[in-house]
């Protein structure tokens, strides 16, 4: 009778490891470009600073290999839309998803009127009036500011 048991227990660990592993081979690779547009992301380049970028470039295939600050061909993640907002930013492939929650203030990096709100006197966001002014800020979640070539968490 113990033997049974043991067989049985050990069948039913092999089956739910098998069931574990199906459905975490089954997911959407993390770098596939339909997993970032379903995280709420998108590739913005000419942003990085070195060695901070996401993904290949360059010749290289890998994150973290990004030579100088700012490469026009070197990218980072940064939630849907704000691309648009970062001065020297440049989308390289639309895509559209979910809003991703922001976490935050990222200074020094907000384009011309693409702040996300108030400093400087005015207390609105779209109001900035020079790009990269280190007083205005647009959220971003944590973690992607520090990547940001003239980003700071901090307010000036």
């Amino acid at each position: 009778m113990k033997n049974i048991k043991k067989k049985a227990l050990a069948a039913a660990t092999i089956s739910g490891l098998t069931a574990a592993m199906t459905g975490v081979l089954s997911l959407t690779p993390i770098g596939s470009d339909e997993a970032v547009a379903q995280s709420g992301m998108e590739k913005c380049a000419g942003i990085a600073r070195k060695a901070m970028n996401d993904c290949g470039a360059n010749g290289h295939a890998c994150g973290g290999l990004a030579a100088v600050d700012g490469d026009p061909n070197e990218w980072v993640y940064v939630p849907i839309g704000s691309c648009e907002k970062i001065v020297n930013g440049r989308l390289l492939k639309e895509g559209r998803g979910r809003a991703v929650k922001s976490n935050d203030k990222c200074y020094g990096i907000a384009r011309k009127a693409k702040n996300d709100c108030g400093a400087n006197g005015h207390a609105c966001g779209g109001l900035a009036v020079v790009d990269g002014d280190p007083n205005e800020w647009i959220y971003l979640p944590k973690g992607i500011c520090e990547k940001i070539v003239g980003a700071s968490t901090s307010k000036p």
